[in-house]
């Protein structure tokens, strides 16, 4: 392989520098725009090029020295090493990026506004589904990326204090009980999830094991001692499929859900309940997207993907009725049990494919949809069709949002866009899109 000096013009949507030679994209891990390079060349093929960092000739004056010293082996935050306030610059660029790749819009002729972020940038997750391995004895940590090598951690910066000292503290006893992670066709335990409130404090732990033979007593009668945990769990997955949660959930002690409360709701949740990992941002988010529906108590509010039912209840004070739709069934319950708690009488829950169950719903003044990575797929050419008049787009990844943009600007008109920043240190961005019909 051979060097090459290069200068990094942008920053990629996985936190990488970019920069161009004999015009193909070269990718760089830990390079910041602006700064030249010393770069070794690592892979070629005839569309780009993947080179490692050697020198850093001109440094960004952006640049800062990351908190977490595993930060060069563990991936995980993979802006530490760029300051605060120009990562959230750096999102509303990625989000201008990708709409401009993909959309076939001008994304300046529409408002792109500057990226919330927060006040402290550290300790946010509310959950971690930590992998264990037998490394000289029992460990947890986070996959070195694109690699089975696992990165010991005692201390994750980005993740509550209680639960990085669960995680230790279970991995002790693991030890000291002789229960070995998951290895080929050794051991029982393969990954440690652990759900803190951030409103009552108290922590729902889920063993994920290998196969169902061994007793896991001994453990979950340790376990429950340590301070706060209040439920645990197993659950099993046998397979190598990339899902953590199988389908086998049993409850060993304890509570059946953990609450958590944002703002002024309660949400009761299991522990393979999808919730916003982020509880003090997700107010935040769900406050843009009610701001973006501009609802005056008459409309009819359709919310796709609806979860554990968080934005349907976020929103009904001001709608006259709120229909959320969701496939899971488990979130469909809670969604029900929820809109129960929090004493709110005009939203009612549907489980089903989005696109399907939305093509039986007539005179929609509204939808609000936030869907998964993948993005809306079917669902955008349903919402053509139904011709609601205000769209709300909560999107998690501005590649398959401005895909998404490009079908529903057919007629739809983009209002404005507002980035949110769920995950610090980190390239991902959320962001709200308001979207209007356009005049016929």
């Amino acid at each position: 392989m051979y060097m090459l000096e290069l200068e990094i013009k942008k920053m990629g949507i996985n936190g990488e520098g970019i920069a161009y030679y004999n015009r193909k994209i070269v990718f760089v891990d830990n390079a910041l725009p602006k700064e030249k390079v010393k770069v070794e060349i690592v892979e070629e093929t005839d569309r780009f090029v993947k080179a490692d960092l050697k020198e850093i000739i001109v440094k960004s004056p952006f640049r800062c020295i990351p908190k977490c010293e595993k930060f060069d082996e563990c991936g995980g935050c993979n802006l530490q090493h760029l300051k605060y306030e120009e990562q959230l610059n750096i999102k509303r660029e990625l989000v201008i990026e990708a709409l401009e790749k993909y959309s076939g819009l001008n994304p300046r002729k529409f408002e792109i506004k500057k990226t919330i972020g927060m006040s402290n940038p550290y300790n946010y997750r509310n959950k971690v589904s930590a992998p264990v391995k037998d490394l000289n004895g029992c460990a947890w940590g986070m996959y070195k990326p694109n690699t089975n090598h696992l990165v010991i951690l005692h201390d994750c910066l980005v993740q509550y204090n209680d639960l990085n000292d669960c995680l230790n503290k279970i991995v002790k006893l693991m030890d000291k009980l002789g229960f070995k992670p998951k290895s080929k066709n050794e051991g029982l335990i393969k990954y440690i999830v652990c759900r803190q409130s951030n409103y009552t404090k108290e922590i729902q732990v889920t063993l994920i094991l290998g196969e169902t033979k061994t007793d896991v007593t001994p453990l979950v009668d340790e376990i429950k001692n340590i301070n706060n945990v209040v439920s645990i769990y197993t659950d099993i997955n046998k397979g190598e499929s990339p899902d953590i949660f199988g389908d086998k959930l049993k409850k060993h002690f304890g509570k059946d859900f953990i609450t958590d409360k944002l703002d002024k709701y309660y949400f009761n949740l299991l522990p393979n309940a999808f919730f916003q990992l982020n509880s003090m941002q997700a107010v935040t988010l769900y406050n843009e997207a009610k701001k973006a529906a501009k609802l005056s108590l008459k409309e009819k509010v359709v919310d796709c993907y609806c979860g554990v039912g968080t934005i349907s209840i976020w929103v009904s004070n001001l709608a006259k009725e709120v229909i959320g739709i969701e496939n899971n069934k488990e979130a469909i319950k809670s969604a029900k049990e929820n809109a129960l708690n929090n004493k709110v009488k005009n939203v009612n829950f549907i489980c089903g494919d989005a696109a399907n169950e939305l093509d039986k719903i007539d005179n929609i003044d509204c939808i609000i949809a936030d869907p998964p990575r993948s993005g809306m797929r079917d669902l955008a050419y349903k919402i053509l069709d139904k011709e609601p008049k205000r769209l709300v787009y909560v999107s998690c990844n501005p590649s398959t949002l401005a895909k998404d943009i490009k079908i529903l600007s057919k007629k739809y008109d983009v209002k404005y866009i507002q980035p949110i920043d769920m995950f610090p240190q980190t390239s991902n961005v959320e962001a709200v899109v308001s979207m209007v019909l356009k005049n016929k």
